[in-house]
């Protein structure tokens, strides 16, 4: 049994091809037993690294002896368990394709990717007590994706201001290796600058949040949280914030610019999504004033499309 790496790799969730041998019988069946086994196993070795079991999707592929599957929460380090575990209990498959052809990969990355949340009429608050009215709107829940500003690049011939930085370009691989996703064309682009972010906005006839709607969307739940009394409503037994019990959360970026200016050559940037606020929200360091030229490896943007 053998690995193909396509074009490009998704790794939330990660779509995987198992090619099986000629005349092999109710191997969907088996490939979906057997994914499911070693899911336990990999939960009962969660020393390993820090991936836990979320989502899994089996189906018969559109080829004769193909099955596609798509697993959430997968890296490096789990996919040498998962092929390891297959080579032991498996005969029957003879290769793995992970990730996308180029030809596949449009569908795959715009369906998820540009999927947007719908926002409705909210006043926000913000940490020094001021309130701003924001009307309903619908923001892209993931950040602009490395595949995403690669194609803004590749059509318009525009460099970002990043480019030919060795440092940033460093940290960028680095970031990515740790969290085992170096292909992953989903992973949100980062080194961006304001300015940056401003010139695929245009061209993408979208627009970056202002602060308020930022916050708008950020925030899906007003009530204001016991970080230790309700602990269990806000993190699961690994320590991670529990995103997905709340239908409209943004996947989280890290540092994110908004369309709101500081003077003339700074903008405001905000830290989450926080999704929920705990009794030290208007004390937690959440906002940033940005000179417009800056990029780091963990500022982004997301788009509210037009």
């Amino acid at each position: 049994m053998y690995l193909i790496r396509l074009r490009y790799v998704d790794w939330e969730p990660l779509h995987m091809r198992f090619r099986v041998r000629p005349n092999s019988a109710e191997y969907v069946s088996k490939i979906d037993a057997l994914m499911k086994k070693w899911n336990s196993h990999r939960n009962a070795k969660q020393h390993i690294c820090a991936c836990h079991f979320k989502s899994l999707l089996v189906k018969e592929g559109k080829e004769s002896g193909t099955v596609d599957v798509w697993e959430e929460s997968m890296c490096e380090v789990c996919l040498h368990s998962l092929l390891d575990f297959f080579e032991r209990e498996c005969s029957i498959v003879k290769s793995i394709e992970i990730g996308y052809a180029e030809e596949e990969s449009q569908g795959a990355s715009s369906s998820n990717t540009d999927e947007c949340v719908l926002v409705h009429d909210k006043r926000v608050e913000f940490e020094d007590g001021h309130f701003e009215n924001v009307s309903q709107f619908a923001i892209c829940r993931f950040p602009v994706s490395r595949q995403q500003f690669d194609e803004f690049e590749r059509r318009t011939g525009y460099k970002a201001t990043s480019a030919g930085n060795e440092t940033c370009a460093k940290k960028s691989e680095n970031n990515l290796i740790m969290q085992g996703q170096i292909e992953s064309a989903s992973q949100p682009m980062n080194c961006i600058s304001y300015c940056d972010a401003i010139a695929y906005c245009t061209w993408r006839l979208a627009r970056m949040p202002t602060e308020a709607e930022w916050l708008a969307a950020s925030i899906v739940d007003e009530r204001i949280y016991d970080r230790h009394r309700d602990r269990h409503l806000l993190r699961d037994s690994t320590g991670r914030l529990i995103a997905a019990a709340h239908k409209d959360a943004l996947q989280s970026l890290g540092r994110e610019w908004t369309s709101s200016e500081h003077g003339l050559d700074s903008a405001i940037v905000r830290s989450g999504p926080q999704y929920v606020r705990t009794q030290s929200w208007r004390s937690d360091a959440n906002r940033e004033i940005i000179r417009k030229d800056v990029f780091d490896v963990t500022l982004g943007f997301r788009v509210i499309i037009l």
